[in-house]
């Protein structure tokens, strides 16, 4: 993970907390792995930002669910 080492150094030198967020893009493709991702992040309370393609979703999957 080559690319990330710029951030990781910069998070390393920080004397005070960095703030920082995920955001998952076109959500409603491959819904079997963006559940488990999501359940790992509710399990450790990390908030997430998700961009759904509303087209793209699963017919059938209820997202009120992960709310």
């Amino acid at each position: 993970m080559g690319w990330l080492e710029p951030l990781r150094q910069v998070v390393e030198r920080a004397t005070v907390p960095v703030d920082f967020f995920f955001r998952i893009d076109d959500v409603g493709w491959e819904d079997d792995r963006l559940f488990p991702l999501l359940d790992l992040f509710e399990q450790r309370a990390v908030p997430i930002d998700l961009a759904v393609i509303p087209q793209a979703l699963t017919p059938g999957v209820n997202t009120d669910k992960r709310s």
